[in-house]
């Protein structure tokens, strides 16, 4: 999603696949995936969210407005997390 997404913002190919390589290969994605906490599970469908979001945005299509809060819904069932650190977006 992180290749989709900085595609869409306009980012050429090899950007855009430095960008993936660096959000793969953090220290808290590798560090997640050899613990049990599920915070990574949670970024999947919430950037699939902020994707259709903005897909939305652009052409006004109910179909991405239905797929966002589909997207945003998984991630809130996947880990409440999520709704806290909406909240506090929200208000920045």
């Amino acid at each position: 999603m992180v290749y989709k997404i900085s595609r869409y913002l306009k980012a050429n190919q090899f950007f855009s696949f430095i960008a993936m390589f660096v959000g793969m290969t953090g220290t808290m994605v590798l560090a997640q995936a050899t613990t049990t906490q599920s915070d990574i599970l949670l970024a999947f469908p919430a950037l699939m969210g902020i994707y259709y979001e903005m897909k939305y945005f652009d052409n006004f299509n109910i179909k991405y407005a239905l797929l966002t809060t589909l997207s945003f819904g998984i991630a809130a069932g996947t880990k409440s997390t999520l709704i806290s650190a909406a909240k506090t977006q929200v208000f920045l």
